[in-house]
């Protein structure tokens, strides 16, 4: 039962972290897209110039959000594996 029991939370905490990552990561990457094809789009219409295309950074706000969202898969992460050991042992 304390088998079974371990297991499920190993499972429940690796089913969180895969929401957690995807939630995350997610919008961060959907708003660098956008921005990359608003560029795109400029440079297409000739708004600016190439040399701008390329000094413009695109949001900082993505990757900022990708490394929380890292972080709270890879301790979920952690956290299963931890319980799976102890399953085992």
């Amino acid at each position: 039962m304390f088998l079974i029991n371990n297991f499920f939370v190993s499972f429940v905490l690796l089913t969180f972290a895969a929401v957690a990552w995807v939630l995350i990561r997610y919008p961060a990457e959907k708003e660098l897209k956008k921005w990359h094809a608003q560029q795109e789009q400029n440079r297409k219409l000739e708004r600016i110039s190439a040399l701008d295309f390329y000094r413009t950074s695109p949001p900082s706000m993505p990757t900022r959000k990708s490394s929380v969202g890292f972080f709270i898969s890879i301790a979920f992460l952690i956290g299963s594996l931890f319980s799976a050991c102890v399953a085992i042992l």
